[in-house]
């Protein structure tokens, strides 16, 4: 049986993705950098990433090797 990957993600959840913490994600969100989807009123965190975005934060973020 072949297991679903959800497309949105938790903060928690694009932390370990990102392989950072909640602080980072948080900060990044405040400061405009990582774009959120905004949860129903009345859940513990207000923010949703879309996976999509967040792969293409990564390659936004890649730095390339040195030429020499």
């Amino acid at each position: 049986m072949q297991t679903l990957t959800p497309r949105l993600l938790k903060v928690g959840q694009a932390a370990q993705y990102l392989a950072t913490s909640d602080k980072t994600i948080r900060r990044l969100v405040l400061t405009g950098e990582l774009p959120f989807l905004q949860r129903f009123r009345g859940t513990h965190s207000p923010f949703l990433f879309d996976i999509k975005d967040l792969d293409i934060w990564v390659e936004a973020h890649k730095i390339l090797p040195l030429t020499t």
